[in-house]
């Protein structure tokens, strides 16, 4: 799994992760390196913290491909 992250510098506005066998195109999003389990904490950790005030709250969801095929997610659900 390919871990990316919009706006990286630690405390990104979005996480995704891809399946590896799939390539992200973008300019938008980049990808984290070495991805531990302690890192993914440690970002979803940040991005809490840079929303508290917003009073928005993070979710999760699957990434899908045009047949309905998990390819990704959003993997605050299970980080948490």
């Amino acid at each position: 799994m390919f871990i990316f992250t919009v706006e990286y510098k630690d405390s990104p506005r979005g996480i995704i992760g891809i399946d590896k066998s799939r390539k992200l195109v973008s300019k938008f999003w980049e990808e984290v390196p070495d991805p531990t389990p302690e890192k993914i904490r440690e970002l979803v950790s940040n991005m809490r913290e840079k929303i508290f005030f917003t009073r928005s709250s993070l979710y999760g969801c699957d990434i899908l491909d045009n047949n309905g095929d998990v390819i990704g997610f959003l993997p605050l659900k299970g980080v948490l």
